[in-house]
């Protein structure tokens, strides 16, 4: 196998752990003391598991490239696209199928937007499904996490990735019911894949989505 370029991170952990990041660099944690050779034993044990975690973070890429802030440019939205209004003023707005986001706000301006639109939805789907699933959620809150699309706390709070907005309303409705489910089942237990597919007969495929499209959590 050929030499692996790879950034070392040395911490207090006892075991090597691997991270393929999103540009298809590979980041290596590995405890203190451990040998170089015996990090690089790992590598070449892991060479067909790193190669695909690089081949699909190739794919995610493509498939979400950065968001330029321009004149006609594409934001994703909900699945879908809405074409990006440069304007001189006003407020940012959806109109139809684009939207119209002051030219001196730029991406910090965006990014407040799809936070209370995600906010907004997932707080009408979240009341939605726990009235369908006797469930009483005692908070919600959008969470900037680039590698879980949503948790519930002990106490039965609910944490979602405002990055939801960028997906499929179907997936969105996946990770909510998900999360409230977690309300009676705290585990992943057979009990609680059951409650899902009572509610999402189709979750396997809501889920299979989301998984494809798990680049959508690096944007912005």
């Amino acid at each position: 196998m050929e030499s692996l370029e790879y950034r070392l991170i040395r911490s207090r952990r006892k075991t090597v752990g691997l991270e393929v990041e999103r540009d298809g660099s590979l980041t290596v944690r590995a405890p203190l003391r451990l040998p170089v050779a015996a990090i690089e034993r790992v590598l070449r044990e892991k060479a067909d598991w790193i190669g695909r975690h690089r081949d699909r973070a190739a794919l995610q890429a493509d498939r979400y490239p950065p968001i330029q802030i321009t004149e006609g440019g594409g934001i994703p939205w909900l699945g879908g696209t809405l074409t990006l209004r440069l304007t001189q003023g006003g407020r940012t707005e959806r109109r139809g199928e684009e939207l119209f986001l002051p030219k001196d706000g730029g991406e910090a301006a965006l990014k407040r937007w799809l936070i209370q639109q995600a906010r907004d939805l997932l707080a009408r789907r979240a009341d939605l499904y726990a009235g369908r699933m006797g469930v009483a959620p005692t908070g919600l809150r959008m969470s900037g996490a680039r590698r879980q699309w949503g948790s519930c706390t002990g106490k039965n709070s609910l944490n979602f990735a405002w990055r939801l907005i960028f997906c499929a309303p179907a997936a969105v409705d996946y990770v909510v019911v998900h999360e409230l489910a977690h309300i009676t089942h705290k585990d992943h237990s057979a009990a609680f894949w059951k409650r899902v597919e009572e509610i999402l007969p189709d979750y396997r495929e809501r889920r299979a989505w989301l998984i494809e499209h798990q680049g959508a959590l690096e944007l912005l």
